[in-house]
This record gives C-alpha cells, structure tokens and sequence, in this order.
C-alpha cells in the first residue's frame, strides 16, 4: 500500500493573528497503487494558546472499499505530554460491506498521535510547519496496510509548503503567553503581550515590522505605504479606525473573525 495526501487550510493568517490557532483539513488516501483502499479526513485546529492539537469528531471520517466505519466517540489521553503533541483515542463499529458483519471487536480502538513540528523557512524570520501523525495502535481493517511513501513505519508526514510559512513573532508570542499561564499562573492579556513583542522584542525584525506605526497613521497612509502588509487596520490612529469601519477598536476586534475579514476586504484593508 502507499499513501498520498492532500491538505489546505482555513485562513491561516487570520486565525493565526487573532486566535492562536492553525486550521488544517487533511485528507489521507491509503492506495494499492491504482485504486483507493481507505481515505482518512480530519480537522486539525493546532492552538498555540494550549500547544496542543484537537479534532472534531463530526469532521473525521473514514471511508473504506470493503468496510463501513462508524464513529463512536474520541479523547484526548495525554497525561503529562510534551508540548504541541497530543495523543488520541477513538472507539468505532467496523462492518464489513459483503459479509455484512461486524469485527470480532465489536469496539475497535485506534489510538493515533499528532505531533507539530517547526522547519526553518527559506524566508527569513519565517518558519513552515509539518504535521506527524502517528497510530500508535491500528484497528483490524488498517493492520494490512503498508505505507510505502512520507511515512516512517506507522508515521506519516503532512508539510506545510514555504508558501504557507508563518512569522517567528507571530508563533513565539502566542507559547510565551501559553507557557506564563501554564508553567506560572500568570494569564497576561493578549494586548500587553503583543505590544511587548511587536513593540520591543521585534523591533527591528525585518523590512516589514511596521509596529513604530502603530496607531500613528491615516487611511491614506496606510494603503499607500504599506498595502500588501498583514492587519494594517492596526497602524489607523484611532479617529481613522473608527472612521473606516464605523466601529472602535474594542467593538470591531469583538466581532467573529469571518465578518472582520469581510470588512476589512471592503474597506480595501484585506
């Protein structure tokens, strides 16, 4: 057998910036070299608040040639794991489609690990990402299939291409923050957090860091200046902000991240 995959992901700059999180839906297709022998699709929400990865149970499906698969129910088992790698159960009814019989497990465990690891990007100051998913234990209708291809025995590599590759500040502020309220207890505001790195620690980072602007300029300014620059409605002064998007920053950055995008977009700051 070997196994090919595809992956995109949902507004990951955006999710990433205001949320912390990186949003990717996979699809695994397990192949006898022509035909489809199983296809794996799973949501990964990785949240760099937590370092820990989850999934929905509603978006991961296995569609098999020869058996029906049906979810039961998924956890998370991690007890004290390292950080971005997390580990998980899940219980399924497997039948099979021409004997219309059930395993001789009635309950079939998986037990599979999810691992995020960072690769360094040919951009600078920017780093790709790679998923590891792991079956730590394989229920009876996978235990034929051999990977032949991104794999490492039960292993398989998802890469993040360089095109996807994300901003060193924008990862670090998220686990520094995630490590205080871990490690210490102390929950600092997002806000603060972000002044402290975009402000200080990244000050001279690179020919984008644009954070001296902060607050300090007007719409003109903005788009003529600094266009193809990510969350720029950040460098409006105030007055300019609020004019823009008829919102003041508390009201607008309150709102869900879909309706934010839409009207950054119209307003020519997307």
């Amino acid at each position: 057998m070997s196994l090919t995959h595809t992956f995109r992901l949902y507004d990951m700059e955006e999710s990433l910036v205001e949320n912390g999180t990186l949003d990717v839906k996979c699809k695994l297709k397990f192949t006898n070299g022509t035909n489809i022998i199983c296809t794996m699709v799973m949501d990964i929400c990785h949240d760099f608040n937590t370092l820990r990865s989850k999934l929905d149970l509603s978006s991961l499906h296995f569609l098999h040639t020869n058996y029906l698969v049906s979810l039961l129910k998924m956890r998370c088992i991690d007890s004290d794991c390292s950080p971005n790698v997390t580990t998980f159960r899940l219980n399924a009814n497997v039948l099979d489609k021409q004997r219309r019989t059930y395993s001789d497990n009635f309950v079939e465990i998986f037990i599979f690990q999810i691992c995020l690891r960072r690769v360094k990007s040919t951009a600078t100051h920017q780093y790709t990402y790679r998923f590891e998913i792991r079956f730590i234990r394989l229920p009876s209708f996978l235990l034929d299939l051999k990977f032949t291809s991104n794999h490492d025995g039960n292993k398989f590599i998802l890469s993040l291409q360089d095109k996807y590759a994300l901003n060193n500040r924008q990862v670090t502020k998220f686990v520094f923050r995630s490590i205080l309220i871990q490690t210490y207890m102390i929950n600092i505001p997002y806000d603060i957090i972000a002044l402290l790195f975009d402000g200080f620690m990244f000050g001279d980072e690179d020919e984008h860091d644009v954070s001296m602007y902060y607050k300090q300029m007007s719409k003109d300014e903005v788009l003529s200046r600094f266009s193809s620059v990510a969350n720029k409605e950040r460098l409006l002064t105030d007055d300019a902000f609020a004019q823009v998007f008829n919102l003041n920053r508390t009201q607008f950055y309150a709102l869900k991240p879909w309706i934010r995008k839409k009207l950054k977009r119209d307003k020519g700051f997307c």
